[in-house]
C-alpha cells in the first residue's frame, strides 16, 4: 500500500495526470516565440544554454510567476533554457503543483518534500544533476552574473553560486546578461497590450489621487484613492505589489518615500513618483502638486523640467542613439539656464517592463548610449530639476512613460496633465 502511494505521487506520474496549463499567463504561441527568440540569441552569444534564477526571468520564458515574497533556500527554483533540447524547470516541492498548472515548460521536477519520493534533497546537488543528465556540464553555460550588464535580484546565495561554479568546473559560465536584455527590452505585441492597459489604469488612478490634493488631507488619504481606483479599473497583480511615493512637507531633499500621515497645508508641495504593477509589468510617472500657488522658484524649476523632458520626448524614434535622448534634455535645460542644478544630470529616464527600471538607460556615455532605439521599446522620460542643496521648493521632476513605435512614438501618459496641479 505504501509503494502504491509513493508511486501515485512520484513527478513523472503527477506531471502526467496533473499538467494542464489552465492558468497561463501568456499563450502558448508566446511561449513558443520567447523560447525561438532566446535560442537565436544564444546562437549569435554562443552560448549553449542558459541558466535562469531570476524570478522576473523564469516568470518570463516559462510562464511561472513567483506569488510570494519567500526567500528562504526551501523556495529555490531555477531554469535551464539549452539552444537545443527541452527546457527544464526545477522548483520546490510546495509550489511544484502550482508550476504544472501555470507553466508552458514540459519537463517540471521538483526537490525537497518527503524523501520517499526519491528527489534530490539539495536545491544545487539537484540542479547541477540535472545540468548533467542534459550533458551540459561541459558546455558554455549563460548565468545571470550581471557583470557587464544591468543587473536584477538573482534569489542565490554567494555560497550557493559558489557551490554552481565549483560543480560545473568543466563549463564555461559567461555573463548571460547582454543576451537576456537584448530580448526584453523588446516587448512583444502580447505585453504592448498588457503595457497599453496598464497606461490607461495608471492615468485614472493618478486624476483621482491628484484631485484628492488639499489641505486637511493626508498622503496616505491621496495614495489609498488612488489605489482604490486603479483596483476598481481592473488592476491585477497578486499579491498586492505596487509602489508610488511621495516627496512632501519636511522632505523636500527625500527624493523616495512611502506615505505619511502628515496633515497637509497651505504652502505644501507634494511629488508624485511611480506607478502600479499590472500583470507583472511596470508604469513609473511623475507629477507635482501645490497646496496654493507655489513660489516664483517652484514655476521656474517645474517649467524647466518639463520643457526639457518635452525636447527628449520629441526627438524619439527607432533609429537615434539614447545619448540623443539625454542630449536633447541637457540643450534645452542649458538654453533655459546654465545655472540650474540638474540633480539627475546623468540619467534622463530608463526601460520599463516587468522591473521598474530595465535597459536601456537614458544615460550620455557609454555603451548604453550607444543603445538604438527600435519599435517596440517600452520607456520611462524624465528630467530632475531641483534647488540643490536648499531644497526651498520641491523641485521639478517630469516623467512620462511612452512606447517606441514604427514612426516615432506613443505616448502612454499623456492624459495625466502634465502642468502643475494647483489645489
Amino acid at each position: 500500500m505504501k509503494e502504491n502511494w509513493i508511486d501515485q505521487m512520484k513527478d513523472d506520474v503527477v506531471l502526467l495526470h496533473q499538467h494542464q496549463v489552465r492558468f497561463p499567463r501568456f499563450p502558448y504561441e508566446e511561449y513558443k516565440n520567447r523560447v525561438s527568440r532566446a535560442r537565436d540569441l544564444m546562437g549569435k552569444y554562443g552560448v549553449d544554454a542558459l541558466l535562469l534564477f531570476a524570478p522576473e526571468n523564469i516568470f518570463y520564458y516559462t510562464g511561472f510567476k513567483k506569488e510570494n515574497f519567500a526567500i528562504e533556500k526551501r523556495w529555490r527554483r531555477g531554469v535551464i533554457l539549452p539552444k537545443n533540447g527541452e527546457m527544464i524547470m526545477l522548483t520546490g516541492n510546495e509550489v511544484f503543483f502550482n508550476a504544472t498548472v501555470t507553466s508552458w515548460v514540459r519537463d517540471i521536477r521538483a526537490w525537497g518534500g518527503p524523501v520517499e519520493l526519491g528527489r534530490p534533497q539539495n536545491f544545487v546537488e539537484g540542479f547541477v544533476q540535472l545540468i548533467k543528465d542534459v550533458d551540459l556540464h561541459h558546455k558554455v553555460l549563460g548565468m545571470e552574473i550581471w557583470n557587464e550588464s544591468s543587473a536584477i535580484q538573482v534569489e542565490l546565495t554567494y555560497f550557493e553560486f559558489g557551490q554552481l561554479r565549483e560543480a560545473l568546473a568543466e563549463a564555461k559560465i559567461v555573463d548571460a546578461g547582454n543576451l537576456i536584455w537584448e530580448q526584453r527590452m523588446m516587448k512583444t505585441p502580447f505585453e504592448i497590450k498588457i503595457i497599453e492597459e496598464l497606461a490607461s489604469i495608471t492615468t485614472r488612478g493618478f486624476n483621482a489621487g491628484l484631485k484628492v490634493v488639499r489641505e486637511g488631507a493626508t498622503e496616505r488619504d491621496i495614495i489609498r484613492e488612488m489605489f482604490k481606483v486603479m483596483i476598481d479599473e481592473g488592476l491585477d497583480n497578486e499579491p498586492m505589489h505596487n509602489r508610488i511615493s511621495l516627496k512632501g512637507p519636511g522632505h523636500y531633499h527625500a527624493e523616495i518615500m512611502g506615505p505619511h500621515d502628515t496633515i497637509l497645508k497651505k504652502g505644501d508641495m507634494l511629488e508624485f513618483e511611480g506607478g502600479p504593477c499590472h500583470k507583472g509589468y511596470w508604469s513609473d510617472v511623475h507629477r507635482i502638486a501645490s497646496i496654493g500657488e507655489p513660489p516664483v522658484l517652484e514655476r521656474k524649476l517645474h517649467d524647466a523640467s518639463l520643457q526639457a523632458e518635452q525636447s527628449a520626448i520629441r526627438v524619439i524614434k527607432p533609429g537615434i542613439r539614447v545619448g540623443d535622448i539625454h542630449r536633447a534634455a541637457t540643450e534645452e535645460l542649458m538654453s533655459i539656464d546654465p545655472r540650474i542644478n540638474v540633480n539627475r544630470c546623468k540619467l534622463a529616464g530608463h526601460g520599463l517592463g516587468l522591473h521598474g527600471h530595465e535597459p536601456p538607460y537614458l544615460v550620455p556615455g557609454g555603451k548604453q548610449a550607444d543603445i538604438v532605439l527600435r519599435e517596440g521599446m517600452y520607456l520611462a522620460v524624465e528630467v530632475g530639476v531641483f534647488d540643490a542643496p536648499e531644497f526651498r521648493a520641491i523641485g521639478g521632476f517630469s516623467k512620462d512613460n511612452l512606447l517606441v513605435t514604427r514612426d516615432g512614438y506613443q505616448l502612454l501618459t499623456k492624459d495625466i496633465p502634465n502642468h502643475l496641479w494647483v489645489r
